[in-house]
């Protein structure tokens, strides 16, 4: 994900057995209004020696839309105003 979406933990630390699957969940906490879409998710596996490793990247179609509340209640005719002209 962008920075701007905050994601916590960047990173998951798991250990996967043979033939099994394994859930992660990454907590978003965005700070910018619109959408956002993620980037790649990236598999790293480390030989039992920690000498070696393999990695492969994959495209996701994860996208998720910001619409925080507008608090400014009062500014709002003026600024659908000036969206308008």
């Amino acid at each position: 994900w962008a920075p701007s979406a905050r994601a916590r933990p960047r990173t998951h630390p798991v250990n996967i057995p043979a033939g099994q699957r394994v859930t992660v969940e990454t907590e978003l906490t965005p700070v910018r209004r619109g959408d956002q879409v993620s980037a790649l998710v990236t598999a790293r596996a480390i030989g039992p020696l920690g000498l070696a490793g393999r990695q492969g990247s994959h495209r996701v179609p994860w996208q998720i839309r910001i619409l925080p509340p507008f608090l400014s209640r009062k500014h709002l005719p003026s600024r659908l105003a000036r969206l308008r002209e």
